[in-house]
């Protein structure tokens, strides 16, 4: 009697991990809000730099601050509703948790690094173009690394859209109207694939 009850529990808890691993992704809706703020911000970035919005180029950085301090808030807004829901301790879900986390401090480090270096007046305000490549650069490589974990065609799509925005923006990493070109990219790299997730974890 005491075996079976054990054999139960043992078959009880393989099912639950089991229901667990096969969970989706369910960092949709923060990846969905990041990728909007950023398509909004490079789009109101590159309005500046048409002159479309009448203020310094210089107080550009105004609106990345505005993106991030209100892309962490919203963070850990729905971080919170996140990690009630069944399976946000999958392995899929511990690995796109880690790696987007990861992935934001290296896109933060890399912008401070040339704040810092500016000031030190060792690169130009031009040499800030090079962030959305670089952003597309490890947005590609997480994708890519979550698609062959889950084997989700919409992450396989980011990658493959995130590494096509890598490319183009580098070509036009010198030319303002790369701020658009990026945002509309992000728009199809991002925010679609974000929205599938979000879809498929309701």
């Amino acid at each position: 009697m005491a075996n079976e009850t054990l054999i139960k529990d043992l078959e009880n808890a393989s099912r639950i991990a089991r229901e667990a691993e096969s969970a989706p992704l369910l960092g949709g809706s923060i990846g969905l809000m990041w990728a909007s703020l950023a398509t909004i911000a490079l789009m109101a970035h590159g309005a500046v730099l048409a002159g479309w919005i009448d203020i310094p180029v210089a107080m550009t950085g105004l609106i990345w601050a505005t993106y991030g301090i209100l892309g962490t808030i919203l963070s850990a807004l729905l971080g919170r509703r996140i990690s009630s829901k069944p399976g946000c301790h999958s392995l899929a879900n511990r690995a796109a948790e880690g790696a987007w986390v990861a992935g934001g401090m290296m896109i933060a480090t890399f912008a401070i690094s040339l704040v810092v270096a500016m000031f030190m007046g060792k690169i130009d305000v031009v040499d800030f173009n090079f962030i959305p490549p670089a952003a597309f650069a490890i947005s590609a490589v997480i994708n890519g690394m979550l698609a062959k974990l889950t084997g989700y065609g919409y992450l396989k799509f980011g990658a493959i859209m995130s590494g096509v925005a890598t490319a183009v923006t580098l070509i036009m990493v010198r030319q303002p109207e790369m701020y658009f070109v990026a945002g509309g990219l992000l728009i199809v790299s991002g925010v679609i694939p974000a929205f599938i997730e979000t879809r498929r974890a309701n």
